[in-house]
């Protein structure tokens, strides 16, 4: 069998009890589980229908005052999976220990120098990535990543990186206009984690595995607060503006517009940050920033994959035995 990328062995497939029965005859290739695991990583099925995309009015530079900022889409996505959490720092180890990670340049957005991971892994004198203490538990999230690290990273493992529109169905539900994954009640701190600070807050990052309280409607852990997550979209006005009810799998724009001044393209961030704001945490709030260079230890990403992958690992899988 086939192994993934960054696997240990033969890739690991595991069917959850909620998926759909499998005849003893074989396996049914028109059916798909509702949760598989792959390399390590829990997935969860969003079921291909409508749901409302809120999306950018238009470029927040050249809107009048008092124009609404968002607007609500009803847009229509094919069937695919997301991880129920968010990625963890053992696989962002195994990732940078591999020797397979091309590193970026790692400077802030004023080219000041900074070190790579600054919260979550460090470079010992051989070489070797080590874990950050506060990020002994393999359920703590990789994060400090820039957008090309955490493509790289997703596709090492053999996943990708989520579509925005595939990450905000993921946190709202078919045809529900929720302000937050767990509907539309205001955050306290039992939904997730947020607004922290202290003496080292810039490295406290909660477990993948915490708030269940705070789970999406599809029962997708932290997609509000913890670590920010990228998605692979650029931001693009464009894009935003051209998008209608009605559509139908919408394809990224090929390149990203400018935003807030700034002179180069950038890439979209979603959930908001264990350092922020309730208010960041909303569905509807993106952040933009540069794909290659290093943006906020706060940074995360969460896998996504396509339903092709899951099927192609249960033919591969084979007929269960007695």
């Amino acid at each position: 069998m086939k192994s993934l990328p960054g696997s240990c062995g033969n890739m690991l497939l595991i069917l959850a009890a909620l998926a759909l029965p499998i005849p003893a005859s074989g396996i049914d290739q028109s059916s798909l589980p509702r949760e598989a695991t792959l390399n390590g990583v829990e997935f969860v099925l969003i079921p291909g229908g409508e749901f409302w995309y809120t999306v950018s009015s238009g470029n927040p530079d050249h809107n009048p005052v008092p124009a609404p900022q968002h607007r609500t889409v009803r847009v229509h996505l094919d069937d695919y999976y997301i991880a129920r959490y968010e990625a963890r720092i053992a696989d962002l180890q195994r990732f940078m220990n591999s020797g397979a990670a091309a590193l970026p340049v790692f400077r802030t957005v004023d080219g000041a120098e900074e070190k790579p991971f600054a919260c979550s892994l460090h470079r010992s004198a051989d070489g070797h990535w080590q874990r950050n203490p506060n990020f002994r538990d393999d359920n703590a999230p990789a994060a400090g990543l820039s957008w090309a690290l955490a493509d790289a990273f997703a596709r090492w493992m053999g996943f990708r990186l989520p579509t925005e529109a595939e990450w905000q169905k993921a946190a709202r539900g078919p045809l529900d206009r929720r302000l937050w994954p767990w509907g539309d009640a205001y955050p306290d701190d039992s939904f997730g984690h947020f607004a922290f600070s202290g003496e080292d807050a810039r490295c406290q990052p909660a477990l993948v595995t915490s708030y269940p309280k705070g789970r999406s409607p599809y029962g997708v852990f932290n997609m509000a607060g913890n670590v920010a997550e990228w998605v692979a979209d650029w931001y693009n006005s464009d894009f935003d503006v051209a998008l209608q009810d009605g559509a139908r799998n919408p394809a990224l724009a090929s390149t990203g517009s400018l935003h807030s001044g700034r002179d180069q393209a950038l890439k979209l961030l979603m959930g908001g940050r264990w350092g922020g704001a309730a208010d960041g945490m909303a569905i509807p709030r993106r952040k933009a920033a540069h794909p290659s260079l290093y943006f906020n230890v706060q940074d995360g990403v969460r896998f996504a994959t396509d339903v092709e992958s899951v099927r192609r690992a249960l033919s591969e899988a084979g007929v269960r035995k007695p």
